[in-house]
């Protein structure tokens, strides 16, 4: 398949053709103000990770963010060199206009039965506004415990789900991506040096037919 983008006479720098590359990308250009950036790393996407051909969920390695990519999201007093990179890409069987609104669905507890002891969900921006599509953002906070070994640990999630929609002709459609982002440092219940202390994810998801959504996660 051959993969056309349609941008005008505008500029736009070339994203990375590998997967490590565009995991970075993606995380480098999520505030970018300009979709048609995004739309460049969509149509790459596509290209390194071959959905058509993927059978079995493709798994990896990616390297860590720097600092400067930490900074971006206010997090440049964290050690890089703590982080372990890892990225996987599936594909989910249903239309991308669903799988968008299960992302952003506050019950997440109730979808995935038996991941928390505790979960809230809020959203910190105009849902209504979103879903109408007068913006293309939406946030919010997520407080979750789960229970690991007989230990709890609760957490504080800053998310967001950014929408693109498909004014650049091409053929993918409309796409999505959403961030997530530890707020603050996580302890086991009982201890002030086990926890999470770094979480930093982001979701890319793009049609690849009419009823099958290209998932491709990256943490």
């Amino acid at each position: 398949m051959i993969l056309v983008l349609l941008l005008g006479c505008k500029s736009v720098e070339p994203a990375p053709q590998d997967i490590d590359g565009l995991s970075h990308y993606f995380w480098q250009h999520y505030d970018n103000e300009d979709d048609a950036v995004i739309a460049s790393g969509i149509t790459n996407a596509f290209l390194a990770i071959d959905p058509e051909n993927l059978t079995e969920a493709m798994k990896g390695s990616i390297s860590n963010l720097n600092q400067e990519e930490l900074a971006l999201v206010g997090k440049e007093l964290e050690n890089p060199e703590d982080m372990s990179g890892i990225f996987f890409a599936n594909i989910i069987h249903c239309p991308i206009s669903i799988v968008e609104k299960g992302v952003y669905a506050t019950n997440q507890d109730e979808r995935h039965d038996g991941d928390y002891s505790a979960y809230n969900r809020e959203y910190t921006s105009d849902l209504e506004a979103y879903e109408n599509r007068q913006t293309n953002r939406l946030t919010w906070k997520t407080n979750y415990t789960v229970d690991s070994l007989g230990q709890s640990l609760s957490a504080e999630i800053n998310g967001a789900i950014r929408f693109i929609s498909d004014e650049f002709d091409q053929p993918l459609g409309p796409f999505f991506l959403s961030r997530g982002i530890l707020a603050e440092d996580a302890y086991f219940e009982g201890s002030d040096s086990r926890g999470m202390f770094q979480d930093y994810q982001l979701e890319v998801y793009f049609p690849i037919s009419e009823n099958k959504t290209l998932h491709y996660f990256t943490i």
